[in-house]
């Protein structure tokens, strides 16, 4: 998985149980509308999305944070999404990135990022903006993997995870 122009560009390769999803959903489970950033790592550090509908279900893991706003008349989704990625704020986080071992971090510093007032008309009409625009690409993501599993042939259910046949689940 990656991220990419604030959407995460999920091409999974291996998966898990239920059980085990069901065990760490409650701490670590991803749902449409929240805002991952991401933590450790190299050239993704400070970096951020948005997930969509068809983003879930998924688990994150430790070197991410996932943000999630839980009164979106107070804080949408997307203004956050905006807040987070103009320069100034992408800035200070590139600023409080260190090395730690041999990989790049965040760390809780990131905590110390200053980002405008979420509850300001600036934030409400940056979140305004892209929300229409994010949306759009959710419907088109959505219509392209649709198109592309209505053409692929069924798995036979013997061969259900099982390399060789399609990745794709």
């Amino acid at each position: 998985t990656d991220i990419a122009e604030l959407e995460i560009k999920a091409d999974p390769r291996q998966g898990i149980s239920e059980a085990i999803y069901q065990q760490y959903a409650s701490k670590a489970a991803l749902a449409e509308g929240d805002v991952i950033l991401i933590r450790d790592g190299t050239y993704l550090v400070g970096s951020s999305a948005l997930a969509g509908k068809n983003d879930a279900p998924a688990l994150l893991c430790g070197g991410i944070y996932r943000l999630r706003s839980t009164a979106h008349q107070t804080l949408s989704p997307f203004s956050l999404l905006g807040l987070l990625n103009l320069p100034l704020v992408r800035r200070q986080m590139r600023a409080k990135q260190f090395t730690r071992d041999v990989i790049d971090t965040l760390g809780k510093r990131f905590f110390e990022v200053q980002i405008p007032d979420p509850k300001s008309a600036y934030a409400a009409n940056l979140g305004d903006k892209l929300e229409p625009l994010m949306r759009g690409k959710n419907l088109r993501s959505s219509k392209i993997v649709e198109t592309i599993r209505s053409i692929e042939p069924r798995v036979p259910p013997q061969s259900v995870n099982r390399p060789g046949w399609s990745m794709r689940g």
